[in-house]
């Protein structure tokens, strides 16, 4: 992209501010603190402590270059215990998705010494990753302590806060994810902001044990979030339950 050249913004940045408002005062309500950084040693720590391991390749400040690249948020509780993270990262692919995605993920684990070998070099032709390209956000690092999974939409809250965080910071074509086939049949990509979940994006002949053989590939259109935010604020925050 020419540097004179006008990227189309978010169609409605007040409603994404409101809702994001909303979102964290009502979780500030149930007791929690929600929280945005850029700090990604500090995520790695608060990783570590949290759940005992470091962050993945594509979000560590030793593996990558992720000065203005990458945020993450945290909600915890007010004695100040982690109770869930999630991490974003942008990236300009200027090719697409699909022929893009497993080199950069093969690629960042063999920097961080571990081996993986796809069982094919790109996804079906029909993928939709095919059709995305350009400014791309990653969303990563999701979770949530396990005393509060099944929990109501808490999780569900923090997630899409920091969704449209990424969105208004980076401004980008689409976010997407990957998760293990469990979390994709269960519909959970749809509860945390997904419409489109397309399984088998991604298959393994070997990989680390934290990464599933299968991934599917869950993604957000920038128009996509821009119906939904509108959607929510008129039906209610969580308004994907109804």
């Amino acid at each position: 992209m020419g540097m004179t050249e006008l990227r189309r913004g978010i169609e409605n940045p007040l409603e994404y501010v409101e809702l994001i408002s909303r979102l964290r005062s009502t979780l500030n309500e149930r007791g929690f603190v929600f929280e945005w950084s850029t700090d990604m040693k500090a995520f790695n720590e608060v990783k570590l402590q949290a759940r005992g391991s470091e962050a993945a390749p594509m979000f560590h400040h030793q593996m990558c270059d992720l000065d203005n690249k990458a945020c993450w948020v945290r909600l915890s509780t007010s004695d100040g215990k982690t109770m869930g993270l999630n991490a974003y990262r942008v990236d300009f692919i200027d090719s697409n998705l699909a022929d893009w995605a497993t080199g950069w993920m093969a690629g960042l684990y063999m920097k961080a010494g571990q081996l993986m070998v796809p069982k094919a070099v790109a996804p079906a032709p029909g993928s939709r990753a095919r059709s995305l390209s350009g400014w791309l956000v990653y969303h990563g690092e999701l979770w949530v302590s396990r005393e509060y999974r099944g929990a109501g939409d808490i999780n569900e809250m923090m997630t899409y806060a920091g969704h449209l965080l990424a969105m208004l910071k980076w401004n980008p074509e689409a976010m997407w994810a990957l998760v293990n086939h469990r979390i994709g049949v269960r519909g959970t990509g749809i509860q945390n902001g997904y419409p489109y979940a397309e399984r088998s994006f991604l298959r393994w002949q070997w990989h680390p044990a934290d990464i599933p053989e299968n991934e599917w590939l869950l993604v957000a259109t920038r128009s996509e979030f821009d119906h939904a935010v509108r959607e929510r604020l008129e039906g209610g925050l969580m308004a994907i339950r109804d």
